[in-house]
């Protein structure tokens, strides 16, 4: 008697078109979209517990949510700009994201909702550098239903809404970074 195995599922991002200004003075850089094991995997992540995160077992994403909200971020800062072309001197600023969250919670209540929570921060170019802003941005959209497919749906509509509030806050963080920075004057010893 063979045994039938179950169908996989795999859900994609429906993303709205999302676009800013980034000032052009400083040429900004996107280095990395980073996340805990649940985010660099394909599985839709199910939080049961404040502190158990499971996966469907055979309902997936298209790609791992670090690469599919590395993506969506590029497009963002990457896209066709009105403003003035970036001088060549222009200091550059290094964009990266830690996603804290991208998953359905499933309340006692027995409601879900689908949970994104990621931290963006702009640093100087180079490595060890202290970061110039950093802002955490959170959603928690209510699903239709219990099930995976509203599960994808409501992580979507949060991630929408996070990366809305990404784009509104950039060109102000990018406004405020130190356009050159001169350098410290020599200390002298006694004479």
């Amino acid at each position: 008697m063979a045994r039938k195995i179950p169908e996989t599922h795999r859900y994609q991002l429906v993303t709205q078109p999302i676009s800013t200004t980034v000032p052009s003075e400083v040429r900004l850089e996107v280095r990395a979209v980073s996340g805990g094991a649940p985010y660099q995997d394909t599985g839709l992540a199910l939080q049961t517990s404040e502190y158990r995160i499971d996966s469907y077992r055979f309902h997936r994403w298209i790609a791992p949510p670090t690469d599919m909200v590395g993506d969506r971020i590029k497009s963002i800062v990457y896209a066709p700009s009105s403003a003035a072309p970036t001088p060549l001197d222009a200091p550059t600023a290094v964009l990266e994201a830690d996603i804290l969250a991208f998953q359905q919670v499933q309340e006692k209540n027995g409601q879900s909702s689908g949970l994104v929570d990621i931290q963006f921060c702009l640093y100087p170019s180079g490595v060890f550098q202290r970061a110039l802003w950093c802002r955490e941005l959170k959603k928690d959209t209510p699903a239709a239903s219990d099930g995976p497919e509203a599960a994808a749906a409501a992580i979507n509509a949060s991630l929408n809404d996070v990366l809305q509030q990404f784009a509104s806050a950039l060109p102000s963080a990018v406004a405020e970074i130190p356009r050159s920075q001169s350098p410290a004057p020599a200390a002298q010893g006694p004479m």
